[in-house]
């Protein structure tokens, strides 16, 4: 993968991670910023695998993830 790719697939789980922070309050909500977060850091780990050089940090924080 490229660092645009990279780019491109953190912004699109960032958005989905806005998306979840905007539902309604309570445990629904709560599931899907849990869904996404878990999600991003299994996308993070593999892509990790993949690449030495990653920056899983960086890619979390892009992703509105806290590392």
């Amino acid at each position: 993968m490229t660092k645009q790719d990279y780019i491109k697939l953190a912004a699109a789980l960032k958005e989905a991670m806005l998306y979840a922070k905007s539902g309604d309050a309570g445990e629904q909500r709560d599931a899907a910023m849990v869904a996404v977060s878990y999600a991003t850091a299994r996308i993070a780990t593999a892509l990790q695998s993949d690449n030495s050089r990653f920056d899983r940090d960086r890619f979390l924080t892009a992703c509105g993830v806290t590392p």
